[in-house]
């Protein structure tokens, strides 16, 4: 599975100095895109929980643990959990079968298929807000950005404090060299999960971007 995470050549060869910036961002991405996805994985198949999805009524004293003092064991915990009721769909089993199998299918790199299966999902209930998650994370890997953009925004409807979802935004503003909004995306997602990792470390760096284009 391949990451698209070059930016502009013609950039790089105005502002030499910037390829540093660059690198490291980039890396940092990188590592924040694939703690996510081995997060997301690591959840996957465990037992459903009835009433779970974004609707699911436990989420807010979760997302107000991580908004207290925590050990980044306890933090991890936390998002796992999070993740979990996220990606449960109790009320149709066939929903919570298929979006594994497409899980699966977009972690082997089988991304067209994995688009189509998510697809499929959203049109059998469209208001199940991981499923277009999922399709805007295999549209951002197959260089899709725009639709991953307006999958995003669709999920940012249904569930506000998708954390995943912002940072898959600000990925896709850093692509297009909006600094601005990929920060002010990041730090809307650090403010709702203060522990992601290498977040705290990407906004720093952005705002020295920011600051350097000021001077």
């Amino acid at each position: 599975m391949v990451m698209r995470l070059g930016f502009a050549t013609n950039y790089w060869q105005r502002r030499p100095l910037a390829l540093c910036f660059d690198c490291r961002v980039s890396s940092l991405m990188i590592r924040f895109f694939i703690g996510i996805f081995l997060c997301v994985i690591a959840v996957t198949g465990r037992s459903a929980t009835a009433n779970a999805d974004q609707n699911d009524p436990r989420l807010d004293p979760l997302f107000a643990d991580l908004q207290t003092p925590l050990s980044a064991t306890a933090a991890q915990q936390i998002e796992n959990q999070i993740w979990q009721y996220w990606l449960s769909f109790p009320d149709d089993q066939t929903i919570e079968n298929t979006m594994t199998a497409a899980m699966l299918m977009m972690e082997r790199g089988r991304l067209q298929s994995a688009e189509r299966i998510f697809g499929r999902i959203i049109e059998r209930e469209p208001h199940f807000a991981e499923a277009w998650n999922k399709r805007a994370t295999v549209r951002f890997l197959a260089g899709n950005h725009n639709g991953s953009a307006k999958d995003i925004a669709r999920v940012l409807q249904l569930e506000p404090r998708h954390f995943g979802a912002l940072s898959g935004l600000g990925m896709i503003h850093m692509h297009n060299g909006d600094w601005q909004n990929a920060l002010k995306t990041y730090e809307l997602a650090f403010s709702i999960h203060p522990y992601l990792a290498n977040v705290e470390m990407i906004i720093k760096d952005l705002k020295k971007r920011l600051k350097g284009r000021a001077l």
